[in-house]
C-alpha cells in the first residue's frame, strides 16, 4: 500500500513533472546553445568570404580601369591607322620618285630620303625592294 500510496501522492507527482520539466528545458538550452555556435561559425565564415570577395572585386576593378585604359588607347590607334596608311603610302611614292633619281645618278641617296623622314627613329628598318636598310640621320 505504501507503493500506491506514493504513487497517488500529488506532491511526487509536481516534483516529477517539475523535473522532467528542467531536463527538457536544459536539453532544449543544450540544443539552442549548439545552434547557435553553428550559426555563429557560419557567420564568421561567411564574413571571411565576403572580406575575400571584396579584395576580389577590388582588384576586378582594377583590371578593368587596366583594361578601358587599353581599349581606349587601341580605340585612338585604330582612329589614326587610315591617315598613318595614306601618309605610309605617300613616302613610299616619294621614295620611289627618288630612288629613280638617285638611280639616274642625279642626286646622292643620302639626301633624298633622310632630310623627308626625319619622323622614322633612328635604327628603324626601311625597305627598299625587299630588302631592309636602317635609317641612320648624320
Amino acid at each position: 500500500m505504501t507503493h500506491e500510496k506514493k504513487a497517488m501522492d500529488p506532491n511526487a507527482s509536481h516534483t516529477s513533472k517539475v523535473v522532467d520539466h528542467k531536463k527538457r528545458t536544459k536539453q532544449c538550452l543544450d540544443a539552442l546553445d549548439g545552434q547557435s555556435t553553428r550559426l555563429c561559425d557560419t557567420v564568421e565564415t561567411l564574413e571571411e568570404k565576403v572580406e575575400a570577395t571584396e579584395v576580389d572585386i577590388h582588384e576586378l576593378n582594377i583590371q578593368l580601369d587596366e583594361s578601358r585604359m587599353m581599349c581606349g588607347a587601341m580605340t585612338n590607334a585604330f582612329t589614326i591607322l587610315p591617315d598613318l596608311r595614306e601618309e605610309i603610302e605617300a613616302m613610299r611614292v616619294q621614295l620611289r620618285i627618288r630612288q629613280r633619281v638617285v638611280g639616274n645618278g642625279q642626286a646622292p641617296a643620302q639626301e633624298t630620303y633622310v632630310g623627308h623622314l626625319r619622323h622614322v627613329r633612328k635604327g628603324q628598318a626601311l625597305y627598299f625592294h625587299g630588302r631592309a636598310e636602317t635609317m641612320c640621320e648624320n
